[in-house]
């Protein structure tokens, strides 16, 4: 009975995971999407009678996969949370999707119940927590791209403006010279300007794509000021160019200096980890007091509440703001 109820765990937590797996979409890269556009206004083709390219925007929750789950979780608070850490990592991925994936990692540490091991199990609170920390991850490499290419795109369209282009146009260009994530930032404020709306609000509407860009406030202050008071704005742009340059080499600097600190956390937050688990594998009986009896499970929850506290200090330390 036992070995049925672990199969029946294991078959579904990888039918969950290949179905999450295969619906994930796979973003198009701009060049990609470019060369097929062209290569569709150059087709002589025409198309059968009845097509149609309009979109449909009659379609309700296309941010979730299956549409019944998007009536039941779209009043949810958690599903509006999702949804933005969805939109600031730059992924295709739907709320129910992300959900679903969750859950599938947590469940794999479910089998632990059939062990001798049960107090395992804890680690799929842990585990329920992996597409949350990669997204988190994606959405910090977003980041740190955005914040190395910001420097190069002012200096752009500081150049563009010298040459005799309108502030729109140097976004324009910016728009299509630059790389993701910068274009897609910037595409933002082109859109909402091509549609009339006010340039206060268009601008202020880029810190919805990256909110967490310190340089980016400057940027859009710098710039509404600018259009209120006048001034020379490529001058301005370069001086901003210059000082996220200064800050960003100062950033490189505190990071290799603290690169030991960082590593002495993540060496204090694994190291006792994947020590108890080889010991737990190697030498079962040595371990099973401290699951099975009263004390070393005290001593299992008070080892581990050190080892959070020791890595979250730790991480504290060692992150310096500029």
């Amino acid at each position: 009975m036992i070995y049925l109820i672990l199969s029946l765990i294991i078959g579904i937590s990888a039918a969950i995971l290949t179905w999450v797996v295969f619906i994930v979409e796979k973003d198009l890269s701009p060049n990609v999407l470019r060369r097929l556009d062209k290569i569709k206004r150059k087709s002589n083709v025409s198309e059968p009678l009845g097509t149609t390219n309009e979109i449909d925007l009659s379609r309700e929750n296309i941010e979730y996969k299956i549409p019944i789950l998007g009536h039941f979780l779209k009043n949810y608070l958690l599903a509006k949370q999702i949804k933005e850490l969805i939109q600031l990592a730059d992924v295709i991925w739907h709320v129910d999707t992300f959900i679903f994936f969750s859950f599938a990692c947590a469940s794999f540490c479910l089998i632990f119940l059939f062990t001798p091991f049960k107090l395992m199990t804890l680690f799929s609170i842990a585990a329920f927590f992996i597409p949350t920390i990669y997204l988190k991850y994606l959405m910090n490499k977003r980041f740190f791209d955005f914040s190395k290419q910001f420097p190069d795109a002012l200096n752009l369209m500081a150049s563009s403006i010298r040459a005799g282009h309108p502030l729109f146009s140097a976004i324009d260009i910016v728009t299509g010279e630059m790389p993701k994530p910068i274009s897609d930032v910037f595409q933002t404020v082109k859109k909402d300007i091509s549609l009339g709306i006010d340039t206060k609000d268009a601008f202020y509407s880029m810190m919805k794509v990256m909110p967490q860009s310190l340089d980016l406030r400057f940027f859009i202050t710098a710039v509404l000021i600018q259009k209120e008071v006048g001034g020379n704005l490529a001058e301005l742009l370069d001086s901003l160019s210059n000082t996220i340059r200064e800050r960003f080499k100062l950033l490189g600097q505190l990071r290799v200096q603290t690169a030991q600190t960082r590593l002495s956390g993540l060496v204090i937050g694994v190291v006792p980890i994947v020590v108890l688990l080889l010991i737990s594998f190697m030498n079962p009986e040595y371990m099973k007091p401290l699951f099975s009896t009263g004390d070393g499970q005290k001593a299992l929850c008070l080892a581990a509440g050190l080892i959070i506290i020791g890595f979250v200090s730790i991480k504290k330390i060692s992150d310096i703001e500029i």
